[in-house]
């Protein structure tokens, strides 16, 4: 009974849905996983950046609609990228005299959260 009713959900699921949960989830656990390296908790995130423990709590939920200009002051606050955009063309935005593909090359444990979606079943 819990299966089907588990099957009749994520059937009804757009598939849109189902990656913004996916990608929600996958940010949450990033960062999640570099507050843990730094052994930091939610309580010093929240005071890093000027936000409520609350805020920050509802962030790493991975419930949450996090804003581009929110997951940038979570990677300038935590010192390392919580979301890398793959790209197809040939130019290359310079961040200081590295260029970004650079960057990401020299740092292999990057957590990349924009990789090719595959299609679900």
């Amino acid at each position: 009974m819990k299966n089907s009713i588990i099957e009749r959900i994520r059937a009804r699921t757009q598939p849109e849905t189902r990656i913004y949960i996916q990608k929600n989830l996958d940010i949450a656990f990033r960062v999640n996983e570099l507050l843990q390296q730094k052994g930091w908790t939610q309580k010093d995130l929240a005071k890093a950046l000027d936000k409520s423990e609350s805020e920050v709590s509802r962030w790493l939920s991975g419930l949450h609609n996090l804003t581009l200009k929110s997951i940038v002051k979570l990677e300038a606050v935590l010192g390392a990228e919580i979301m890398a955009v793959a790209s197809t063309t040939t130019s290359r935005a310079t961040i200081g005299k590295a260029t970004y593909p650079d960057v990401l090359q020299k740092n292999k444990s990057l957590a990349v959260v924009a990789e090719p979606i595959s299609e679900s079943k």
